[in-house]
């Protein structure tokens, strides 16, 4: 409840700066991911970049506790109350109506993704232990008795759940894919993130930013500046932050239900060459 009025105490300023930027065309932020993916991470370090201000704002195609997709239209009502130079995160499937809205409301979009398996892991461990606010937290805590059965009804999901269809992990994943590979987004991949290819990624990500704002500052200053924001016990969903942290969980049971739903989706996104991992 505490991190909840910490947030609605940021929308009033959020209004007024909205009210008061009628006609501003700065440029609004939008740190993109899937769930479990390293949102927070993403948006310690485009919170560093000049003229972006964050008002805890999020923005998601399935709202964690009705667990509903919210229409298009929904959606593109939330964008156009995104106000000048607001940073903000979300949860939005690829959808050409969001892009042509960015286009109207001058808001770049940066997309982080991640390993499927460690989302997995991630989501499964984060739905017991760290929040009530999902619809299917209930179940991950008191009807399902040891992770393994966690880890492994995250990866099939299952048919009516707690009222709601939880589809398997490549169908949770898949709505988002299409933001890789294009021009108007900046994709990163989290393993990218926390590696030793760090730097360059940010560097890649301020490029992208001052080729679309004019920004004329010192790239290198401002690459070191967003290295230095990254804090994860600042985050409250963080818990391990580790690339490939699957491999300690997942079971031979739970390998063979990954390959079944969604191996060809690690050979698509480039963490396997085939199936035989």
């Amino acid at each position: 409840m505490l991190r909840k009025g910490v947030s609605l105490s940021k929308q009033v300023p959020r209004a007024v700066r909205r009210w008061a930027g009628r006609g501003d065309r700065s440029a609004a932020v939008l740190a993109n991911s899937i769930p479990k993916s390293g949102t927070h991470l993403l948006v310690q370090i485009l919170e560093s970049f000049p003229g972006v201000r964050n008002y805890d704002t999020i923005i998601t195609s399935l709202p964690a506790l009705r667990y509903r997709v919210r229409s298009d239209a929904g959606v593109c009502r939330k964008l156009d109350r995104v106000a000048p130079g607001e940073l903000f995160s979300g949860h939005l499937y690829c959808r050409e109506s969001y892009v042509r809205r960015f286009a109207q409301r001058n808001i770049l979009p940066f997309f982080i993704y991640r390993d499927p398996r460690d989302i997995a892991v991630s989501e499964a461990l984060y739905l017991t232990r760290m929040t009530r606010w999902h619809r299917l937290h209930r179940h991950y805590a008191r009807v399902l008795r040891t992770d393994e059965q966690r880890i492994r009804f995250s990866i099939a999901g299952a048919v009516n759940v707690a009222g709601v269809d939880y589809g398997d992990i490549g169908e949770r994943c898949r709505p988002f894919l299409g933001w890789i590979g294009r021009d108007d987004v900046c994709a990163v991949r989290y393993e990218d993130l926390v590696g030793e290819g760090r730097g360059e990624q940010i560097a890649r990500m301020i490029r992208f930013y001052a080729a679309r704002t004019g920004l004329d500052d010192d790239l290198d200053s401002l690459r070191m500046r967003a290295e230095a924001n990254i804090d994860p016990a600042r985050s409250r969903t963080f818990r391990r932050g580790a690339a490939g942290g699957w491999a300690d969980l997942f079971t031979d049971e739970h390998r063979d239900i990954f390959k079944q739903k969604a191996g060809g989706l690690l050979v698509e996104l480039g963490y396997e060459q085939d199936e035989n991992w």
